[in-house]
């Protein structure tokens, strides 16, 4: 499951249905859990919802919720200076010069959180999925051309 939201949180926005009626547990649950929050774009796909804001700290983000109002993930755009020393540590060694985007993206789901960021290197673009403990998985890879 948690690979699949994965993919669906990277996925193209193409997918959600825009300017959804929101059910009344969905909306008290997001504003219970983020009441300084303005401007709330929301989308939806099968039984989830999609809230993506810009947070009190100036930080994108992006929650799911269930149709019962259950926060399922929560993400937020941070740059890569403030990846986990072992992330960034193991990224540096397992790959070649490698050259990162400015951000990443960091997921909370079923009480872990990882972090999704895309590196390239001299021969490929990879996707990477990573671990506070600098556990490292190639999630997707590409030759550049």
């Amino acid at each position: 499951m948690i690979l699949g939201l994965a993919a669906l949180i990277l996925s193209s926005t193409a997918l959600w249905a825009k300017d959804v009626k929101v059910n009344q547990d969905v909306l008290n649950a997001f504003k219970k859990a983020y009441s300084d929050v303005n401007q709330v774009k929301w989308e939806k796909s099968g039984e989830l919802y999609l809230a993506s804001f810009t947070d009190a700290n100036n930080q994108q983000r992006v929650t799911y919720f269930n149709e019962a109002g259950e926060l399922v993930s929560s993400t937020r755009t941070i740059p890569i200076e403030q990846l986990p020393l072992r992330v960034s540590e193991e990224i540096n060694t397992r790959f070649e010069k490698p050259d990162m985007d400015f951000t990443a993206m960091e997921v909370a789901m079923q009480n872990e959180t990882f972090y999704l960021l895309n590196i390239r290197d001299a021969k490929r673009k990879y996707l990477i999925k990573a671990y506070d403990n600098g556990e490292v998985s190639v999630i997707r890879k590409e030759k550049i051309r």
